[in-house]
């Protein structure tokens, strides 16, 4: 009961997380051989800036 708890508890952190990020900043990930972890960016016109953050796999 307190693993399903747990699991439970961090499912619902995470999610809370994800209804709070920031839609201006856009998330990009690549690996060795050039593969994208997405095939478009977009973001909401009310945007007055946005920021791409770059990482590898």
């Amino acid at each position: 009961m307190k693993k399903l708890t747990l699991l439970l508890s961090t499912a619902l952190l995470l999610s809370a997380n994800a209804a709070y990020a920031d839609e201006c900043t856009l998330s990009l990930d690549a690996n060795d051989m050039m593969q994208f972890s997405t095939k478009t960016l977009s973001a909401p016109k009310s945007c007055k800036k946005v920021t791409v953050k770059l990482g590898a796999c």
